[in-house]
């Protein structure tokens, strides 16, 4: 498929997407809402893809949602149709693609390149894995900036990985949060140094991408509704998930490489 504003590829079963307006820092535009969102698809519909890297072209990761356009009329008419406006790009766009990612069953890599504002901070962390450069940063403007609300569910995201209170200090005060903090808080899997990122993330997601595909979505499935859920349903999930699992090839080769001491070489079946 041909994209606009990213650039997509395959690499044996892992699949790369960049975003790809880097004088922008790749601010979010409508061709990106509607590329990513194709490709999203493509990756979690594709069995021949096992997992997918999402990273930036340029010096940033993404600068959020593109507002070079915004209607600067202030009348009330305007304002409510700009807020339709708004609500239509979510539902139907900004909210869909952190969804599929969310609920996608392949693993999913973030390499964070530069700044991750805004949704563009949703974008990193819905991932499974996170590696950030020792030079990017992640910050939330919406509300001490432009007096919005965060989106891209931000407000469900970050008090799960780093807690309610440094969730609200982000959000309220739009603080820059350097990677390393971000690591130290437990937002990210991994701080390491700009020329490494890259080969780090695509060493992680190719090795994933290979891996057992039924046993890691069954675990992302498992650690997605662990919140949601008593001791007793996590138990009872993990008990049906383990009946598929342990049915699997993938199951049968682990075992038999464990036994022999090597290395399983997964079909991803």
């Amino acid at each position: 498929m041909s994209y606009k504003t990213i650039e997509f590829s395959k690499e044996g079963r892992l699949a790369i997407i960049k975003l790809n307006r880097p004088d922008r820092l790749n601010a979010i535009n409508e061709d990106m809402l509607v590329d990513l969102k194709e490709a999203i698809q493509l990756v979690s519909n594709d069995a021949t893809i096992g997992g997918l890297l999402l990273t930036g072209n340029g010096r940033g990761f993404c600068a959020g949602a593109d507002i070079g356009k915004i209607n600067r009329e202030k009348d009330a008419t305007s304002l409510a149709a700009q807020g339709e406006t708004s609500y239509q790009g979510m539902i139907h766009y900004f909210n869909p693609i952190i969804q599929m990612l969310h609920d996608m069953e392949k693993p999913i890599i973030a390499a964070v390149n530069g700044v991750a504002a805004g949704y563009g901070t949703s974008l990193a962390l819905v991932c499974d894995m996170v590696y950030a450069a020792d030079s990017a940063n992640f910050i939330q403007v919406f509300v001490p900036k432009l007096g919005i609300v965060p989106d891209g569910g931000a407000t469900w995201l970050l008090p799960r990985l780093v807690g309610m209170a440094k969730a609200k200090g982000m959000i309220l005060t739009g603080k820059k949060i350097k990677a390393q903090q971000a690591a130290d808080w437990g937002m990210i899997w991994e701080c390491v140094p700009a020329a490494a990122l890259y080969d780090t993330a695509y060493k992680t997601a190719y090795g994933l991408a290979n891996g057992p595909t039924l046993g890691i979505g069954s675990a992302k499935l498992a650690l997605n509704q662990s919140d949601d859920n008593s001791l007793e349903k996590q138990l009872r999930l993990e008990a049906y998930l383990q009946k598929t699992c342990c049915g699997s090839a993938d199951f049968a080769e682990g075992g038999l490489a464990f036994a022999e001491k090597r290395e399983p070489n997964f079909s991803g079946k």
